[in-house]
């Protein structure tokens, strides 16, 4: 009998511990997919776009849906849960291990759509990685020559001493306005890439700042001193 007891100790103590490391990669992929994705809304989703149409439109909701879920059910987890569960009853124990498989039941569709979008941004970098290998700065410079004016021309014109740009505010407006060229360095790339182009052609500074969902990215032009030092 203790040794039954013991077990299901063992059993609820460690699908807890299993709940609480997926909650952490279900985190840990969202960060991932808001960090380098590029999601654009339902009346703005690019033609040929690398992920299907209803997870690229949908992803800035099953975001903020998923993230309440986890903290709700983090919340209740440490505060009700545990509290609640009496581990001298063999019956509670029961109960305890069966609440916890739902909700990983519960979260698997989600998981599993995350884990299809992480691995074709992943695929998209890769491809974007080949591409910028077989490619010369300069060939890059003449491809994307509308897109990095413009890029040149938001630096220049920001106020203020440092002049970040806020690569997002950029992308969402190039979205409307160049749509032809957007969707250029989507079919070269696989996905519409601006980061990672600011980032490559060796004309901008890009720097991350910490927020509550993950990083946002900014771009400025690079400083006189420190191109001349390259």
């Amino acid at each position: 009998m203790d040794n039954d007891m013991e077990s299901l100790r063992t059993d609820v103590q460690r699908k807890v511990g299993r709940n609480v490391v997926v909650y952490q990669q279900v985190e840990a992929m969202i960060n991932f997919l808001a960090a380098y994705g590029n999601f654009p809304d339902d009346e703005h989703v690019l033609p040929g776009s690398y992920l299907p149409h209803q997870l690229a439109s949908g992803f800035d909701t099953l975001r903020k849906r998923v993230l309440l879920d986890l903290a709700k059910d983090r919340y209740e987890l440490v505060h009700q849960f545990l509290a609640n569960c009496n581990w001298s009853s063999a019956d509670s124990l029961l109960r305890a291990g069966q609440i916890l498989d739902a909700r990983m039941d519960v979260l698997q569709p989600d998981i599993e759509c995350l884990e299809g979008m992480v691995k074709d941004q992943q695929e998209a970098m890769s491809a974007w990685t080949r591409k910028l290998d077989s490619m010369s700065a300069g060939e890059m410079l003449k491809e994307h020559a509308a897109l990095l004016k413009v890029l040149d021309d938001y630096a220049r014109m920001m106020p203020g001493h440092e002049k970040w740009v806020p690569v997002f505010d950029v992308d969402h407006r190039l979205t409307r306005a160049m749509p032809v060229e957007m969707t250029a360095l989507e079919e070269a790339y696989g996905s519409p890439c601006l980061l990672s182009l600011i980032r490559s052609c060796g004309l901008f500074e890009v720097r991350a700042v910490e927020t509550g969902s993950g990083p946002e990215y900014w771009y400025r032009l690079k400083k006189i001193e420190t191109a001349a030092a390259r």
